[in-house]
């Protein structure tokens, strides 16, 4: 028999285990899918028409002119090497 004071709880707790969690099991993953894909093509674009991307220049002798200025040569045009603006 045991004696003992108590104010208003006891002294003596039963031990209880605490409660015991589980961890769920870890997800089920697929492998992961292997695509196949053919290499990257690349296209460059096409610039517009400029003074330095222009192979040759098109002189008009009736007009004297070049084009674009005038847009048509009555006796045909003379593809001439661009020179550089100084």
């Amino acid at each position: 028999m045991a004696v003992g004071i108590s104010f208003g709880f006891p002294l003596y707790y039963p031990h209880y285990p605490a409660p015991v969690y589980y961890a769920p099991p870890p997800p089920y993953y697929y492998a992961p899918r292997v695509v196949y894909s053919s290499p990257p093509v690349y296209v460059e674009r096409q610039e517009a028409a400029t003074e330095r991307s222009v192979d040759s220049w098109y002189y008009c002798e009736q007009s004297k002119a070049y084009y674009p200025y005038v847009k048509t040569c009555p006796g045909g045009w003379q593809k001439v090497p661009p020179t550089p603006r100084g």
